[in-house]
């Protein structure tokens, strides 16, 4: 990857943990730069005939510290969690990030 696209991905990265889905991944200790995810696997069992069923979720956080010169990355990922990947999956990794700087 060209050192532009690099600063540009960060960039949005950064993005994502200041402002966006990902906000629950900040840390004091440095900037972070993370992106989340929600995969929605299908209706939980029993409601594949609701009109709006509760869907199985598998939710995820990539992130890395500090954004200008990364010491550390982290990806998280949880099966059937309870919420969204910036709800449930960030607070996990801002944690190990944490810990870890």
């Amino acid at each position: 990857m060209s050192p532009k696209i690099a600063s540009e991905l960060t960039e949005l990265m950064v993005g994502v943990v200041t402002g966006g889905t990902g906000t629950a991944g900040a840390i004091s200790e440095a900037q972070v730069a993370g992106k989340t995810g929600t995969a929605e696997l299908g209706p939980v069992p029993g409601q594949e005939n609701s009109p709006e069923p509760e869907q199985i979720k598998d939710a995820w956080f990539a992130a890395f510290a500090p954004a200008e010169k990364p010491q550390l990355a982290v990806g998280v990922l949880l099966v059937e969690a309870e919420a969204a990947g910036g709800e449930v999956a960030a607070p996990v990794a801002a944690e190990v990030l944490s810990a870890g700087l």
